[in-house]
């Protein structure tokens, strides 16, 4: 809605294509098939008996009346750059606005934004690199939360469908952040994991650090950009690029991002769906502070520490520093 909180979503899964076409996330491509499907927005209260693949949006999150809704087309990951195109290389949905007795006021057929000799638009802002500290990071750095946004009353166009883990680092706290825990089953193409695998942990999942004070992301990874060790956990260093271990490598099973030129700021995990048997209980162990491989783990240290002895010693160095 117009406040920025989250109404009905309708994830790709839960879809039921169109007569003749077929939903690629709940199985293999069938040939003949198309891909095709249509979802609906109704500005109306959500019925006894609901239609398929439509969203009612008639009320507020608060329960008044909704005059508005920004409607959120999210892609997290692809297998083609990101420009061009950046829809997952299909091409933006038609959009058809009706009336309540079916008369048709506008129609957008499917276009492709960036077609063959167009020139991307680039966005070559330099946010300013705010000297300001942040109290979440000096109060809560290192701990991790289950907050989509940052800290606001508001959802703030955080995604319905999605399990949000964050937390804070800063400068004051030490050169590295780094963060370890075992690497979940997601999709994987290339490992023959698939949407409809049954051996997924579940779907998949992002990280991305940020400077809050702007908004500004200054790094993302998708999962399987993510490196592990031969135990299968992974181990993720934030730290401002000249403070960068050297044993943050490949070779090492390191993956580093940048934190950026800032003071403090804040990394979130997306994992989704958030209503996966795994995520659900994630979730209530990072609640009930309960011990798991996959629940993340943080400590602030060092560059020499982290480069004399990596995760473990750069966790001790943090309780001696507690």
């Amino acid at each position: 809605d117009l406040a920025t909180n989250n109404l009905q979503t309708l994830m790709d899964v839960d879809i039921v294509p169109d007569a003749g076409s077929h939903n690629p996330w709940r199985g293999p491509a069938q040939k003949g098939k198309g891909r095709n499907y249509t979802a609906h927005l109704v500005f109306d209260e959500l019925p006894e008996q609901p239609e398929i693949n439509t969203s009612y949006v008639g009320k507020t999150k608060s329960g008044k009346k909704n005059y508005a809704t920004f409607q959120i087309y999210r892609v997290y990951g692809a297998d083609l750059p990101s420009l061009p195109p950046n829809s997952a290389g299909v091409l933006l949905p038609s959009i058809t606005v009706r009336d309540k007795k079916g008369r048709v006021l506008e129609h957008h057929p499917k276009c492709n934004p960036y077609p063959e000799g167009f020139d991307p638009p680039s966005d070559n802002t330099r946010f300013p690199a705010f000297p300001v500290p942040d109290h979440r990071a000096q109060a809560d750095a290192g701990k991790f939360n289950l907050k989509g946004n940052f800290g606001l009353g508001v959802d703030l166009l955080s995604n319905g469908d999605v399990l949000y883990i964050s937390s804070f680092y800063g400068r004051a706290h030490g050169e590295v952040f780094a963060i370890r825990a075992k690497k979940p089953k997601t999709i994987h193409a290339e490992e023959g994991r698939f949407a409809w695998s049954d051996d997924l942990d579940f779907r998949m999942w992002t990280a991305c650090t940020y400077n809050f004070w702007n908004g500004k992301a200054n790094d993302c990874l998708v999962d399987h950009e993510v490196l592990t060790d031969e135990d299968g956990f992974y181990t993720l260093l934030v730290t401002e690029a000249k403070n960068r271990p050297r044993n943050a490598s490949d070779e090492n099973g390191i993956t580093w991002m940048d934190a950026g030129n800032f003071f403090d700021g804040q990394i979130s995990f997306r994992m989704l769906p958030k209503n996966a048997p795994f995520l659900l209980r994630l979730k209530q162990d990072i609640m009930d502070d309960r011990h798991s491989p996959f629940r993340p783990v943080s400590a602030f240290c060092s560059r020499a520490t982290f480069e004399l002895g990596g995760f473990e010693a750069c966790r001790d160095e943090a309780r001696i520093t507690q």
